[in-house]
């Protein structure tokens, strides 16, 4: 049986984590394999349309139907955890400017990363499909050795500091091998950036996506 996961509060919101079902995961791996089977030729490139320093970004397609249900019932737990009116809505991925579903796939190599950006839409949501590296091993690495706080591989939320004046405050989620399979559910407006790994020659796998409510 589907457990929710579990809700973070920052400030006036938060993020959702919950681990994705792997018949989820199962029907996304076929679109995967083939994309990479096809040496990435299979899908649209959506470099165009993304923050990220990412060379290997590409719509995904087959997968929307399976990937928008299961994220849908998701985001209505997660406007039950606020009783927010969108709790009983239908959530849909909508379309981008290339007439295709805003759905995409993230093939991150190590040194690559994402800048501290926003997304579109009410919501929007990060499964992390393979993550190769173990963060005990990056903090080992030289280049970490002087920082007293190593935020290589992280996934961080960055969100104005309600006790300070134009402060900042971030809320920080380690992502390694051990996320893999996992989910997050966020506003679309909360900002939030993904630091680089360096110790795999694997790429890290992430599905994004935005959701809107619609009305049945």
């Amino acid at each position: 049986m589907f457990m929710p996961g579990f809700y973070v509060t920052l400030t006036r919101t938060g993020y959702m984590e919950c681990v994705v079902p792997e018949n989820i995961l199962q029907s996304i791996k076929v679109e995967v394999d083939k994309i990479i089977e096809s040496d990435f030729t299979l899908t649209k490139k959506h470099n165009y349309d993304l923050a990220g320093a990412i060379e290997k970004e590409y719509k995904l397609e087959a997968s929307v139907p399976v990937v928008e249900s299961f994220v849908s019932m998701i985001a209505n737990n997660y406007w039950s955890e606020l009783d927010s009116p969108y709790k009983d809505s239908k959530h849909i991925i909508p379309k981008g400017k290339d007439k295709s579903s805003d759905l995409w796939i993230n093939f991150q190599k190590k040194g690559e990363y994402n800048p501290l950006h926003k997304h579109g839409g009410l919501l929007s949501f990060v499964i992390w499909y393979q993550v190769p590296y173990d963060i005990e091993e990056e903090r080992k690495l030289p280049l970490h050795q002087n920082l007293g706080d190593c935020s290589a591989g992280e996934f961080s939320f960055a969100y104005p500091d309600p006790y300070v004046i134009g402060g900042v405050s971030t809320h920080r989620i380690v992502v390694d091998k051990s996320k893999q399979g996992n989910m997050i559910i966020f506003p679309a407006s909360l900002r939030h950036q993904v630091y680089p790994f360096f110790t795999s020659d694997d790429y890290r796998i992430s599905i994004s996506g935005n959701l809107i409510p619609v009305k049945e």
